[in-house]
């Protein structure tokens, strides 16, 4: 699992991020000049466990300004699969909704629609992973190659 494109500043210091799990971390980074900032990717594995149901996980993002002092925190949940467990997983692209999402939902919604769809999914049944497909095209073919994952 990545996690991608957090940005910090280009001379300041690295965020740290934790969990409330135990968790294999490394932080690398992607490109050093996104218009003055850095953007980095955490990579984290754990084992998944035994059994059914899901793994909530807590995980805090900080950011210590140049004194050392806390200056900005994220936290978040986010649910680990038991090996057990079938999958949950959303799809989405740049251009829009998936297509599981039937078109005449679609036709008279804004950009900001396909974040309030997935919300509304992911409360009623949260996501254990959201893939970003690029474009509807992209996003067509990883759908195509993970259909026999559902």
């Amino acid at each position: 699992m990545a996690i991608d494109h957090t940005l910090t500043s280009q001379d300041g210091p690295r965020p740290t991020l934790s969990f409330d799990k135990e968790f294999k971390q490394t932080c690398e980074v992607l490109y050093e000049d996104v218009f003055g900032m850095t953007a980095l990717r955490y990579n984290i594995n754990t084992m998944i466990e035994d059994g059914t149901g899901e793994v909530k996980v807590g995980w805090t993002l900080a950011w210590e300004g140049s004194d050392g002092q806390q200056q900005h925190k994220n936290s978040g949940l986010f649910n680990i699969p038991r090996w057990d467990q079938k999958w949950r997983g959303g799809f989405f692209s740049c251009n829009g909704f998936d297509m599981t999402v039937p078109e005449g939902t679609v036709k008279d919604l804004g950009f900001d629609n396909v974040w309030k769809h997935l919300n509304s999914v992911h409360n009623e049944s949260p996501f254990h992973i959201l893939v970003w497909g690029g474009d509807q095209v992209l996003s067509v073919i990883q759908e195509d190659l993970t259909k026999d994952i559902y």
